[in-house]
């Protein structure tokens, strides 16, 4: 993915699994995005390695209960926080889970977000 000359684009990695997250983080990081973080985890600070890493701006954890539980509601109210901009937000989901959501919640996202 080449950076567009002049843009400041910011990118929000979607993920519930650390290892797909954390790739995603770097290969765009060091392509030289902004990069926002949100992880659906089991246990706080699971995702901690992708968060901490120096080119995530603001790491978000959602706690389930289980990994089965549905926490799709609050990963949308989240997305919903950040503020409507000239140039949209691309969300980059990294797993099915993330992806589904995604796709579930398009016509609730898709004003202020570039979606795959």
């Amino acid at each position: 993915m080449k950076r567009l000359e002049g843009r400041n684009t910011q990118i929000i990695v979607l993920s519930r699994n650390c290892s797909a997250g954390l790739g995603t983080i770097r290969s765009l990081g060091m392509a030289g995005y902004k990069l926002d973080f949100i992880a659906s985890v089991k246990r706080n600070d699971s995702s901690k390695i992708c968060s901490s890493s120096k080119y995530v701006n603001r790491a978000i954890e959602i706690k389930s209960k289980n990994n089965l539980m549905d926490d799709s509601d609050k990963i949308v109210t989240e997305l919903l926080k950040y503020p409507y901009k000239s140039e949209k937000i691309i969300l980059f989901p990294t797993d099915d889970y993330m992806t589904s959501i995604v796709d579930n919640y398009r016509h609730v996202l898709g004003d202020r977000f570039i979606m795959p």
